[in-house]
């Protein structure tokens, strides 16, 4: 239901605009996630909880993030390969330059930078919750 408006707004040339609202309701979705979670006390297995299931499990403004996630690099990923000339204009060759300047180890340090901060994320309440 989301996606027609913003793909139109998109193709209409209003990207920053597309952008935003992608943005806000990612972090809205991430914030109502928060907000349930310790609102109703739902630990790492909540699966047997109803509350669970009926105010975060099966609502579509806290499974929004993923999908917002995914649309927004998916549109970013769009603009550098198809116009790159736009994908500069909207920001700049920083991110271009700084991208081809990375040779392989760099690339590996990001990635395990990357990999390493979800592991934390996802250790961290497991750990919490278990003691």
């Amino acid at each position: 239901m989301i996606s027609p408006p913003i793909i139109f707004l998109y193709c209409k040339g209003k990207r920053k605009i597309a952008y935003s609202i992608l943005i806000l309701l990612t972090t809205l979705s991430v914030i109502c996630n928060g907000v349930f979670t310790y609102a109703f006390d739902f630990g790492i297995n909540a699966s047997g909880n109803e509350k669970y299931s009926n105010l975060l499990y099966s609502k579509p403004w806290t499974r929004f993030a993923p999908y917002g996630f995914g649309a927004i690099v998916g549109l970013l990923y769009f603009e550098y390969r198809t116009k790159k000339d736009q994908f500069d204009e909207a920001f700049g060759n920083k991110f271009y330059d700084w991208a081809s300047r990375v040779n392989r180890l760099g690339r590996v340090v990001i990635f395990m930078a990357g990999a390493s901060i979800i592991l934390f994320i996802i250790l961290i309440p497991t750990s919490y919750f278990s003691s």
